[in-house]
């Protein structure tokens, strides 16, 4: 096996690039090959040179191989030339150098890596000032510096003042000016403001226009997004001093114009300062909160137990106008649709072309009233099915709600002995009238006496009058010759079906 005496004449530890373009990153050798017996070799030979951070085994940090030509087994050679050697390759204490002779296995033992003389003091050449290169700035935001230095490059409304005596730089900007347009792309937000104190984030103020504007493209962006930590904080705030101005405004074509969102608070508030009128959406307490500040008339939409909710203290509670459809509509899978309460009106008043209140319910009354009145109609109640409970009145003064007649004669007088043809148009089915006949004179006041007519009375004379003829359009009153009883008639005709 050959053997080999080696003598590292320079090794050389680079630092960084600039070093680099100083110092040459080779390592100069020299060294003696000969075979087991001690003899030079001679010839062209093939030497691979490693260097370990281990001495024995382990992985080479570094390897490089030349073709060598031998001189009574002298030789001499750079390292670095082909595989240039790293630049923290001597970066710690220990190294080993290993040499392979034509392929064959490493000589043993590997030769440990040394200083020359002079050379110890050069350990102090990664050092700046005496301090380790990791205590000084390498690079600032991602920019390294390409000739020694990174330079600062004020932008508008900004200067930069340098102030080598106090190690410092002063970046001072003297606002925003104004007007300021900027457009990007990319999942970033264009503008975040935070503001740890009592001030405001962002503040915005204009005479005629939007004091903040902003607009978002995206399927579910957001124009302007206010976050708001503190219990009585505001995400987003507007106010408007203008007569027809918007505190906060929103617009979008398929979403939401406004949109807010809390834990515990108020979606969206707004309030007129000037009357004390305030709204809230999306509370815990309701959908839709308002009130009114000059007249305290509350109203709500969407709360625990009623769609919608209103209290008045002189006015309708709620109020609901359409010039087609109904005015108010209130629909309920277990409850009430529509309940009204006042204290001195009415509880529901409705005012309309063709029905005033409509109600309809599958299993419970489509209308129920409850109070002294409980349902007060000021014209006709159409009723499509039977009237049912206790119809009737008590007293005189009551008024039984008896159904209006089809037809009112109203009185009238008919001579005796003639006969009279009354005209009602009803219509329909004779067979389904009701008709009420009574009788008026100044003797027995209203009465039914001789109803249908009295030829055998004491005195021979013929008393009352009768009715006859009925058709849907039609009807005849005969009254008897020399009748007494009859002056005055009237008929009544109602439809039962």
């Amino acid at each position: 096996m050959p053997r080999l005496l080696l003598r590292i004449a320079v090794a050389v530890s680079l630092l960084g690039t600039h070093a680099a373009a100083q110092v040459p990153a080779l390592l100069h050798y020299q060294g003696l090959l000969t075979d087991a017996e001690g003899i030079p070799l001679e010839g062209t030979h093939s030497l691979e040179f490693r260097i370990y951070a281990e001495a024995m085994a382990g992985t080479p940090l570094w390897s490089e191989s030349h073709e060598i030509d031998l001189d009574a087994g002298l030789f001499a050679t750079l390292l670095g030339g082909t595989t240039p050697l790293p630049d923290d390759l001597f970066a710690a204490a220990d190294r080993y150098l290993a040499v392979r002779v034509d392929g064959g296995s490493e000589l043993q033992p590997r030769q440990r890596l040394a200083s020359v003389a002079y050379a110890l003091s050069a350990h102090d050449c990664e050092n700046l000032d005496g301090r380790a290169a990791t205590q000084f700035v390498r690079s600032i935001d991602g920019v390294s510096p390409a000739a020694g230095n990174v330079d600062f490059i004020a932008g508008d409304n900004v200067s930069i003042t340098p102030n080598p005596g106090g190690r410092s730089i002063r970046i001072d900007a003297d606002g925003v000016e104004l007007p300021l347009s900027r457009t990007f792309e990319g999942n970033d937000t264009g503008l975040t403001v935070r503001n740890t104190g009592e001030g405001w984030g962002i503040f915005g103020s204009s005479s005629t226009a939007t004091g903040v504007c902003g607009q978002s493209s995206g399927s579910s962006g957001f124009g302007v997004a206010g976050i708001a930590n503190g219990s009585s904080g505001r995400g987003v705030y507007g106010q408007s001093g203008g007569a027809a101005g918007r505190g906060v405004w929103g617009s979008a074509p398929q979403h939401h114009g406004v949109h807010g969102t809390t834990a515990q608070g108020v979606g969206v508030y707004g309030e007129h300062t000037d009357s004390g009128t305030f709204a809230e959406i999306a509370s815990g307490q309701a959908a839709v909160f308002g009130e009114h500040g000059g007249s305290g008339n509350q109203g709500a939409l969407g709360t625990s137990r009623q769609g919608v909710l209103g209290s008045s203290v002189d006015d309708p509670g709620v109020l609901g106008e359409s010039e087609t459809d109904s005015g108010v509509i209130g629909t309920s899978e277990g409850g009430s649709g529509v309940v009204g309460r006042s204290f001195d009106g009415a509880g529901v008043s409705g005012i309309g072309a063709t029905a005033g209140v409509v109600g309809a319910a599958s299993r419970g009354p489509g209308l129920h009233g409850r109070g002294t009145v409980a349902v007060l109609a000021e014209g006709d109640i159409d009723a499509r099915g039977a009237l049912r409970g206790r119809i009737g009145s008590s007293r005189g003064s009551d008024g039984a709600p008896f159904p209006r007649p089809a037809f009112d004669s109203g009185w009238i007088s008919i001579a005796d002995g003639s006969t009279t043809t009354l005209t009602h148009d009803i219509g329909g089915d004779a067979e389904d009238y009701v008709i009420d006949l009574r009788f008026r004179s100044s003797t027995l006041g209203l009465h039914g006496k001789a109803l249908g007519g009295d030829s055998r009375n004491t005195t021979g004379t013929n008393d009352g009058a009768y009715w006859r003829n009925l058709t849907g359009s039609t009807v005849r009153i005969t009254r008897l010759t020399n009748d007494t009883r009859a002056p005055e008639i009237r008929m009544r005709i109602w439809v039962i079906r």
